[in-house]
């Protein structure tokens, strides 16, 4: 697999997100590169005599793993990137040691994890739910409002850094292995390992909310009209009835819906319903099912229901 620029980019940033607040090591020897921080470790194979063991400390070049080589000296190590420009990084003399990676990973299809990271939340405030459930034959994110769920057969489960996963939606295959005694997992695809500290704490039980049955409320062919809208950043909110779809952009200087934007031959069968934009958009991205609503009566507000396969998306319409 070839490493460019644009997968190093990424796969330095799910490191970044994962790792913690503190220093950074790297390390580098004959069979490739190591960066480690308190709560991840990157390795990436680069199979070259020009590297040396040495260890040196905090600088991270975004195309750096592309192809460098390293060269020691008295006081850390000169580094020549995948552009051919140098820089000099000290020895750092308190290293956190390395996560050690955990061996015999199971194959899993990299699209179907990366989709469903993209439902997790991004308030740090709650870690719990900036992250992925890997639960044994299931793999899930929720930021509270929407659900992404695969299936995927594991032997273990475990929840990750939703970050050190993103990744995974730029490389062909991948495996995935969970150390639940040590708290730690690794992501691996190719020469590039990435293990990271599991996260701590309950996931929610999304098992409980996976409605058993359903009813159409909008056909296939009418969300693939309503679709092409939904990739405007200026759209805000689409709401569907049986006479039509409204497409609402932002509110000035709030995140509320505003003014309609469009209103396309898209309808509902029967039932109204107004969703965030930018969820449905991502939910289509995984499934391009028809929407359902679910058969919940114990819910006021019936989550709306994408199924594609493998791939369920459940989202909380926006109550009017």
């Amino acid at each position: 697999m070839k490493i460019n620029a644009t997968l190093a980019g990424a796969i330095l940033r799910a490191f970044e997100s994962s790792a913690g607040k503190f220093g950074r090591t790297i390390s580098a020897n004959a069979d490739g590169i190591t960066i480690s921080g308190t709560n991840a470790t990157l390795r990436v194979a680069i199979p070259s005599a020009t590297l040396a063991p040495v260890t040196y400390a905090r600088d991270i070049a975004r195309d750096m793993i592309t192809g460098a080589t390293v060269t020691p000296t008295d006081t850390g190590a000169t580094v020549t990137n995948g552009k051919g420009l140098s820089f000099t990084i000290p020895n750092a003399p308190d290293a956190p040691p390395a996560l050690a990676p955990v061996p015999n990973g199971v194959p899993v299809n990299p699209a179907d994890v990366a989709w469903v990271a993209s439902a997790s939340a991004t308030d740090y405030g709650m870690p719990i739910l900036c992250a992925v459930r890997f639960d044994g034959d299931k793999v899930a994110a929720t930021d509270r409002f929407r659900l992404h769920v695969a299936d995927l057969p594991m032997p273990c489960a475990g929840t990750v850094p939703a970050a050190s996963v993103a990744w995974l939606a730029r490389v062909p295959a991948a495996t995935v292995a969970i150390d639940t005694d040590l708290g730690v997992a690794t992501i691996a695809s190719g020469s590039i390992s990435l293990t990271v500290r599991t996260v701590l704490g309950d996931f929610p039980n999304f098992g409980n909310i996976i409605p058993e049955t359903t009813h159409p409320v909008m056909p296939a062919e009418n969300v693939a009209i309503v679709k092409p809208y939904l990739a405007d950043k200026a759209v805000c909110a689409v709401k569907v009835s049986a006479t039509g779809a409204d497409v609402f952009g932002f509110r000035p200087k709030s995140k509320t819906p505003g003014d309609v934007l469009a209103t396309v031959n898209a309808t509902s069968a029967g039932q109204t319903f107004t969703v965030n934009a930018a969820y449905l958009g991502a939910a289509l991205a995984g499934c391009q099912g028809a929407i359902e609503s679910a058969d919940t009566a114990e819910m006021i507000t019936r989550p709306l229901v994408i199924r594609d396969g493998s791939r369920m998306a459940l989202l909380m319409p926006i109550r009017n």
